[in-house]
């Protein structure tokens, strides 16, 4: 299982995972047991802009699937450090471990770990959101296509 939740949620959460990462750019402080997982974060430009937006007022579920979402997803498909973490994800769930993706966002629905997340879901992956019903899945094919894209390039 794949548990994808805000760090604010990791104390609430009665679940002892086998590994726990947090996708975020910075972490002031090492925690204990949490390895930081950069690959996946957003770059330091597309924070700019997301912090920019939410400044301004403008953030919102617009902005995120018009503007943010688009930018991440061909951020993650440009990167094959992003590719390797996947594959490292989806072998670890094979395996039967317990993975918690954590990062800062409070809401799930306009935050990386909710792309991720759908990526996961995408591909078969056991993933749990903090909302029950959630399904992100949609992100997987956008994923692919930028990937493939990518691809063809080379």
């Amino acid at each position: 299982m794949i548990r994808v939740t805000s760090l604010s949620n990791l104390r609430k959460l009665e679940d002892s995972f086998d590994v726990t990462w947090i996708i975020a750019r910075s972490v002031k402080n090492q925690m204990k047991d949490i390895l930081q997982v950069q690959d996946l974060s957003p770059s330091y430009a597309l924070l700019r802009k997301f912090k920019t937006l939410e400044d301004q007022g403008l953030w919102n579920d617009k902005s995120f699937d018009e503007e943010y979402l688009p930018d991440f997803i061909k951020e993650m498909a440009a990167s094959d450090s992003v590719v390797k973490r996947l594959n490292e994800l989806c072998r670890m769930d094979k395996e039967g471990k317990s993975v918690c993706l954590l990062c800062f966002c409070k809401d799930e629905r306009e935050c990386h770990r909710s792309i991720i997340g759908g990526i996961l879901q995408g591909v078969g992956r056991n993933v749990v959101f903090d909302d029950p019903n959630a399904d992100y899945s949609r992100y997987y094919g956008m994923y692919q296509e930028e990937r493939k894209k990518v691809l063809d390039k080379r």
